[in-house]
C-alpha cells in the first residue's frame, strides 16, 4: 500500500498515526463502537479501509459522526 492508495488498507498503527493517537485508542474505540470502519479478518487481525478513515475524519471536522 501507498500513501496515495486511497482504496487501500491500513493498519492500525498507521490509522494512530494519521490521526495523532495513543497505541491504544484505536482499539479502546473499537470497544466502544466509536471511530473510523474497520474490518476484523481471520485470526483477529483488524484493517481499516483508507477511504473509510479519510471520510470519517472528514465527518470530525465537519462536527458530525459518521
Amino acid at each position: 500500500m501507498t500513501s496515495n492508495d486511497d482504496d487501500g488498507w491500513m493498519t492500525g498503527a498507521q490509522v494512530g498515526r494519521l490521526l495523532s493517537l495513543a497505541p491504544g485508542t484505536l482499539n479502546n474505540w473499537r470497544a466502544l463502537g466509536k471511530g473510523p470502519r474497520y474490518v476484523k479478518l481471520e485470526g483477529g487481525v483488524v484493517r481499516y479501509p483508507r477511504a473509510g478513515v479519510l471520510a470519517w475524519m472528514d465527518a470530525q471536522r465537519a462536527g458530525r459522526a459518521a
